[in-house]
C-alpha cells in the first residue's frame, strides 16, 4: 500500500511540475524537446492538451498497458552554458 501511495504521489507531484511549462508542438508521439524515460518508457504515452487556466497547451503522461510495471516520466536534457 506504501508503495502504491508513494506511486501515486510522484506522478501527482509530475503532473504539476509538466502543468507548470508550457508546451508548444507534438509529431509522431514525441513533444519537441521532451522524450519518454523510467523503467518502462514504452508503456506510457505522451501527448498535449489545450489549457485556459495556463493559456497554452499542457502535456500529459497515460499509462497505455495494464496492470502498469515500472514507471514512465518525461524528461527534457539542455546543455548549460556558463556566461
Amino acid at each position: 500500500m506504501i508503495n502504491k501511495k508513494s506511486s501515486m504521489l510522484n506522478i501527482y507531484i509530475f503532473s504539476l511540475a509538466l502543468s507548470l511549462a508550457s508546451f508548444s508542438t507534438i509529431s509522431d508521439g514525441k513533444i519537441k524537446g521532451w522524450f519518454l524515460a523510467g523503467s518502462h518508457p514504452e508503456s506510457y504515452e505522451i501527448g498535449l492538451e489545450s489549457s485556459s487556466e495556463k493559456g497554452g497547451n499542457v502535456a500529459y503522461l497515460k499509462s497505455i498497458t495494464s496492470p502498469i510495471e515500472g514507471f514512465g516520466t518525461i524528461m527534457q536534457t539542455l546543455n548549460p552554458r556558463i556566461i
